[in-house]
């Protein structure tokens, strides 16, 4: 190819530059390996920061973690059961969330204050470790929770994707946005934070009518978490 350019072109003094700054190049040499991808600058993708094939394996390897992650919590390693009732929202009336042994743990307390459903959670004490209310009209299908001194822990939001389906994060002042997916409204869903598995909420596990467990890991604040489920439950049956 280089000798035909010279005879197209004789006395241009063009070709021997090109000849050695094109057909040099690693693309042009041959044999080349047919299978391997380059770049645009001619280097290989593999040996470019952050991919190839140490992307494909760092991606491989965190699905293979999160698969065994949400495996153990299935097991139940390190996980803690909580029994609630499914008319905890109940305005005007206190509960109790009992663990898997049936003793109480937190005390519930639902108030309608300044136009605005309220729950306290309380622990075994009587001290309130917990505040789940709703927002002002302006911000609706959303409940706040806040701190035992009144700092925004985290915010509970719905919004509708369509009509049968709705879509409901957990957006959390200091930490990831936690994301639940399954129904809410018959108590059968997951919480979860970048895919791993965090709480469980679930009626299989008792037979008794109205009541559901909410599994947490051992990665989870249990507070926040059960504060959460009294939120989506609230936002889920308005009308109980």
């Amino acid at each position: 190819m280089r000798g035909e350019y010279a005879q197209l072109h004789p006395g241009d003094g063009q070709a021997d530059r090109i000849g050695v700054s094109v057909f040099s190049h690693e693309l042009c040499r041959w044999p080349r390996a047919a299978a391997v991808p380059y770049l645009k600058d001619g280097s290989s993708p593999a040996a470019a920061p952050g991919g190839g094939a140490r992307k494909d394996g760092t991606m491989f390897q965190e699905r293979r973690e999160r698969r065994e992650a949400n495996r153990a919590f299935d097991h139940g390693d390190g996980v803690t059961r909580y029994r609630m009732q499914q008319k905890l929202v109940s305005i005007g009336d206190d509960y109790w969330i009992d663990d898997e042994s049936g003793d109480h743990v937190y005390k519930v307390d639902g108030k309608a204050l300044r136009a605005r459903r309220t729950f306290h959670l309380e622990d075994g004490q009587g001290h309130r470790v917990a505040t789940v209310q709703s927002r002002p009209l302006r911000i609706k299908d959303s409940m706040a929770i806040d701190d035992a001194e009144g700092h925004r822990v985290a915010v509970v939001k719905k919004a509708v994707i369509s009509p049968v389906r709705d879509r409901w994060t957990i957006k959390q002042e200091d930490g990831d946005d936690l994301t639940v997916d399954g129904n809410v409204v018959d108590h059968e869903y997951t919480i979860e934070r970048d895919g791993y598995k965090i709480a469980e909420v679930s009626k299989k596990w008792f037979r008794v009518r109205d009541t559901y467990a909410v599994d947490i890991g051992p990665d989870a604040d249990h507070t926040t978490v059960l504060a959460a489920a009294v939120a989506i439950d609230s936002m889920a049956h308005p009308g109980d």
